[in-house]
């Protein structure tokens, strides 16, 4: 599908998820943003989040975004997404589409990959994806999803690991994958959850027989749990295991690093086809509306899930600030330090990371 069909498909799909929500209420946080992180350095860009409520107020919110970045490496990011609410939250539609243009850093495929293979590549992604979930029983969502994806690699260097054509993903091609989802959701909010917990399961199949390049399977479990520490703090703690089988692209390979996972370690440091990350965070007041939070994680990457143990785990921790943006939704503007091992970054982004 070319570029702009599917770009005005996601949009008007969005647009008409949108209108079938009963809005009682409706704000809109427009964000203006300049940041930096280790994997884009210098960036700016902007999102409008609008917020959609229906007759209860104590419901959760539809959300639509979209966001548009642009760094100082020339990477672009553009993405619409949306999380739609409708017949009293019996029913829960997540729809996205996006494109990527995004120079990036690969240190070949392991849990032992060393400093020294470091190479930049340049891949180009177009990609959308569209779940739809049923209430089956209280706080629980089944549901199917739905994931397509166009991926271009445009520049490798010359004499590297990419450059040999000895991993799969290396040449262009398209991802077409479709799966199944089964998720315990009893969060009390979707933006800063204080209590509860979000427990999913998804299960997907990516096959040529979809319309797409690869075939593999792929499996990601998370279990993450809120509980309240004092009448103002709290403790979140997330579990992720990510699986796949047979021979992903190494770019779509489960990684560890970035914004989300082990934060002080870059995005991708470590990748291959098993993962699994445990991380916990302290969540309080530090002064008037400004926020704190204090979190350390750990984890590892491996070809089999019998390679995953305790001597090989990558660990990191850091501490951050939180600022107030839409008190109602309570979002906030997140300012991390992460800390690993010979590596550390600063990042600033929307909400929470788990």
């Amino acid at each position: 599908m070319p570029r702009t069909r599917l770009f005005v498909s996601v949009i008007l799909l969005v647009m008409s998820l949108a209108g079938l929500v009963r809005a009682g209420s409706t704000s809109i946080t427009p964000f203006p943003f300049i940041f930096y992180t280790p994997e884009t350095k210098l960036a700016g860009g902007g999102t409008v989040l609008v917020f959609m409520r229906g007759e209860d107020p104590d419901a959760r919110p539809s959300v639509i975004s979209p966001v548009f970045v642009y760094t100082a490496k020339k990477q672009t990011l553009a993405f619409l997404s949306g999380e739609f609410y409708m017949d009293e939250e019996r029913w829960r539609v997540i729809a996205m589409g996006g494109y990527t243009k995004f120079p990036n850093t690969f240190w070949g495929i392991g849990n032992d990959a060393p400093d020294a293979d470091e190479e930049d590549f340049t891949p180009r992604t177009t990609m959308a994806s569209l779940s739809v979930e049923r209430l089956v029983a209280p706080a629980f969502y089944l549901g199917g999803r739905l994931d397509y994806a166009e991926r271009t690699l445009l520049e490798v260097e010359t004499g590297g690991l990419l450059d040999s054509h000895a991993l799969p993903g290396v040449r262009d091609g398209r991802v077409m994958s479709a799966g199944v989802s089964l998720s315990r959701d009893t969060r009390d909010s979707t933006t800063y959850p204080k209590d509860g917990g979000l427990y999913s399961l998804v299960m997907m199949v990516v096959g040529g027989g979809l319309g797409g390049d690869y075939d593999y399977r792929a499996a990601t479990l998370n279990l993450t749990t809120y509980r309240a520490v004092s009448e103002r703090s709290l403790l979140a703690v997330q579990v992720v295991a990510d699986m796949r089988s047979d021979a992903p692209p190494f770019d779509l390979l489960p990684q560890i690093g970035g914004d989300v996972l082990l934060r002080g370690y870059f995005a991708g440091r470590w990748r291959d086809r098993n993962m699994l990350t445990a991380q916990a965070e302290w969540r309080g007041p530090l002064w008037r509306s400004l926020g704190a939070v204090v979190f350390a994680g750990a984890g590892q990457v491996g070809r089999d899930p019998g390679d995953i143990d305790l001597g090989g785990l990558h660990v990191a921790g850091g501490w951050g600030l939180r600022v107030p943006l839409n008190k109602d939704e309570q979002l906030n503007l997140r300012l991390d330090w992460g800390f690993g091992d010979g590596s550390s970054g600063f990042y600033m982004s929307l909400g929470e990371a788990f």
